[in-house]
């Protein structure tokens, strides 16, 4: 499988170039990046349609600033588009929408299949207590160097719960310290007891090994917008 990557600097993006280096079932055909002095020079360009070459996917693992030239790229060739990167403003992500249905894109805020078991799960927990008080907390820990707070991972499943409990307040607690990889931890409490759900990331592997498989998943897809969670369903 080529893929064209773009962004660089980040933890997943260095991440998914080691794992691809050792992986021969997948090849990076194209780097895209503003950053200067990239070892993979002959690979890196900073504009995606100076790429000439053909991939089969575009995993994007960068910053939103750059989501319309990705987006644009990917109607242009009719490529499908992996988006990994989080904190869109309400018109990308509209924009998103509509790009999908022209070319395939699967956006996931976290791509380890874990948290979409726990997103699962919180959606039928959250269903069966509607009828019950209890207080909902969301709690998410990372690393320092993390741009976004709250994580979109922790915007995600406050989204489902309060689909579920409507006008319900659903507090989110993050924490950047160290180099936490990842945790989201959701907290039912009621007066005499307390229901937790959790998920923790131990290696960026994890977050690596389940973009590539939704890149797999995208191929031969017909346009739409795709969920991490729609590879469990398949």
């Amino acid at each position: 499988m080529d893929i064209i990557l773009c962004g660089h600097s980040g933890k997943m993006a260095q991440s998914m170039l080691k794992i691809c280096e050792c992986d021969n079932r997948h090849k990076i055909v194209a780097i895209i990046t503003s950053q200067k002095n990239v070892n993979n020079t002959t690979l890196t360009y900073n504009d995606i349609f100076d790429f000439k070459g053909r991939a089969d996917v575009v995993m994007d693992l960068s910053l939103p600033d750059v989501l319309d030239d990705i987006l644009s790229y990917c109607m242009h060739t009719a490529t499908p588009a992996v988006i990994c990167s989080t904190g869109h403003s309400e018109i990308q992500l509209k924009y998103i929408k509509k790009v999908s249905k022209t070319v395939p894109i699967l956006k996931s805020a976290n791509m380890s299949l874990g948290i979409s078991i726990i997103n699962l799960f919180a959606e039928f927990l959250t269903s069966k207590l509607n009828e019950h008080y209890f207080d909902i907390d969301i709690i998410e820990k990372h690393h320092s160097k993390k741009l976004d707070s709250p994580s979109g991972t922790a915007l995600t499943l406050r989204d489902i719960i309060k689909h579920n409990f409507i006008n319900h307040v659903v507090p989110i607690h993050s924490i950047r310290a160290g180099n936490i990889v990842g945790e989201h931890s959701i907290l039912y409490t009621g007066l005499f007891e307390t229901i937790e759900l959790k998920h923790t990331v131990s290696s960026r592997e994890a977050f690596v090994k389940g973009a590539l498989k939704a890149a797999k998943f995208i191929q031969n897809k017909e346009p739409d917008l795709y969920s991490i969670q729609d590879i469990l369903k398949s």
